[in-house]
């Protein structure tokens, strides 16, 4: 998991840990606007895991609001 908020990071992590503590979880603050904190942050998926098999990108901004909240069809 990425986020630039540590604190943000370690309260998924937990919640993640309290559904199946069988799943590792990586949880690195980034800043997606520096090269250098994103290489870092591919450096620690490598090391942890060797490469990435998935990346789910849910990052940016939506223009009807939360998505929880929207109606679908707005955002399909």
């Amino acid at each position: 998991m990425v986020a630039r908020s540590a604190d943000l990071l370690e309260n998924v992590r937990k919640e993640v840990y309290e559904m199946n503590q069988h799943i590792k979880v990586l949880a690195v603050p980034t800043d997606l606007l520096d090269p250098k904190s994103i290489k870092a942050l591919w450096g620690k998926v490598e090391e942890e895991f060797g490469h990435a098999d998935v990346l789910i990108n849910n990052a940016g901004t939506a223009l009807f609001g939360l998505v929880s909240e929207a109606d679908q069809n707005a955002w399909w």
